[in-house]
């Protein structure tokens, strides 16, 4: 009996523990402060993508935001073209203080042409990319060394970023577009991605920037857009998550392809041109590629690329006529489990309705598709067991207990006006989030303000 009470006792306290030590889930945002940094950001007016007289890809460039060292850092294009980095302490009510890059301004009215922003912690680097797609250069440029380091120390000038064409690579780094960085977190080093070539016909590219060197090393192309779909011999483009790393330092990477010899077809009902789900890991910091299955599929020391071709058994099959969207397609890491977590929306099979899937990777390989009742995409992030996915729409968070698959939303504090908007959640982990928002012009390549709100959610 005395076990059995000590048993009972012991069970009652663990689960008490479980229960109590868990942080309480955010139920309410309250805005704490916010800024506009320029009425004047840049929008495209949509003449360079023109087609039978009508504008297309017109609108606000996007500004992106990211914090590190109490110091927050915004990106963001001027409307006299120039290239802007504006920083402040994240406390601070103001003191926005800007840095133009000198050399370059925006030569686009096209408004896939959107700045990267990052930081290689290793080494206190800032580095940006912009104006880019199908560009023949890499635009590039960086800060000097241990400036998001020791951010107190530095002058905030003209003279903080410097142009380095092509990463100050020997190689051709092809048509670039869509230049993303990804921060290393086992390393502090960064990745760099790039698709050459369009959205028919593109492949993947990249680089790697070591914190220890402080300078880029090509990688290359890894994988191809060349291959038979469905028995059409045609051409396609990537459509990438994010690269991420593990805790171990494996690489990451899940896409879509968009077909070319689909796509015509796609104005018609029932028609559409992306599959996948496509998934390939790397253990060497991008050299070399397996699939799910362990087979090589790309090595760059070879020419070995990864494709249709030599992808041909997947994890996860979703076809054409489910129609997962490259629209949102993100990723994460459970920091808890290693598990790499992929979301896509596409149609629930046998039916039309279009709902968020999360397809979710094990260590060992094995995959859980988890439907979800999410209401929108954005930007993921976890903290301990909870998920939460940031858009101007709301905030969702989900929790480990339902396998991610139930989402609860805490409205966003105010109504905001149509817009491009990029999030920080570098801090979350005390509850607090950054949003900047470039506002929908009212007339074709009219300036927009650009506006920055800081936020804590309350339990």
């Amino acid at each position: 009996m005395l076990k059995i009470k000590h048993l009972l006792k012991t069970l009652f306290f663990t689960v008490y523990i479980s229960c109590f030590s868990q942080p309480k889930p955010f139920k309410t945002a309250k805005i704490l402060s916010n800024h506009i940094i320029t009425q004047t950001g840049y929008c495209s007016d949509g003449t360079d993508r023109e087609q039978n007289g009508i504008r297309r890809f017109h609108g606000p460039m996007e500004a992106k935001i990211t914090s590190y060292n109490n110091y927050q850092y915004i990106a963001y294009y001027e409307a006299n073209g120039d290239i802007v980095i504006a920083r402040k302490k994240i406390n601070a009510e103001s003191g926005w203080e800007k840095s133009i890059i000198q050399g370059y301004q925006i030569t686009s009215e096209d408004r896939h042409n959107k700045i990267a922003l990052s930081i290689s912690k290793g080494d206190g680097v800032i580095h940006i990319a912009f104006d880019h797609h199908n560009t023949p250069q890499f635009n590039y440029a960086h800060s000097k060394l241990n400036v998001a380091t020791n951010p107190d120390n530095v002058i905030w000038d003209n003279s903080v970023f410097e142009l380095q064409p092509n990463l100050g690579l020997r190689n051709d780094t092809g048509l670039v577009t869509y230049p993303t960085f990804f921060e290393l977190n086992s390393t502090g080093n960064l990745i760099v991605y790039w698709r050459t070539g369009g959205s028919l016909g593109g492949e993947m590219n990249l680089a790697n920037y070591s914190s220890t060197d402080h300078e880029w090393r090509f990688i290359g192309k890894i994988s191809s857009q060349e291959g038979t779909y469905l028995g059409v011999n045609s051409s396609r483009g990537p459509y990438t998550a994010k690269f991420l790393d593990d805790k171990y330092g494996n690489l990451h990477i899940s896409w879509v392809f968009r077909e070319r010899g689909f796509a015509e077809q796609e104005s018609k009902k029932g028609h559409y041109s992306e599959h996948g789900l496509y998934y390939a890991q790397s253990s060497d910091g991008g050299f070399t590629w397996r699939d799910n299955f362990g087979k090589v599929i790309a090595n760059v020391k070879v020419n070995l690329v990864m494709g249709v071709d030599n992808m041909r058994q997947l994890p996860i099959e979703i076809p054409l006529d489910l129609d997962p969207r490259h629209t949102g397609l993100n990723s994460i890491i459970d920091p808890v489990t290693n598990n790499y977590i992929t979301l896509l929306n596409h149609f629930k099979p046998n039916t039309k309705k279009k709902i968020n899937f999360l397809y979710i990777r094990t260590p060992k390989g094995d995959w859980i598709t988890q439907e979800t009742n999410l209401p929108h995409q954005g930007t993921i992030k976890m903290v301990d067991d909870k998920m939460y996915v940031f858009s101007t729409a709301g905030i969702c968070v989900s929790d480990r207990s339902t396998n991610f698959s139930e989402w609860k939303t805490i409205p966003f504090p105010i109504q905001l006006k149509k817009g491009n908007s990029n999030w920080d959640t570098s801090n979350l982990e005390k509850g607090l989030i950054s949003m900047v928002i470039q506002y929908s012009p009212e007339n074709y390549g009219e300036p927009s303000p650009i506006e920055i709100f800081n936020i804590k959610l309350l339990q």
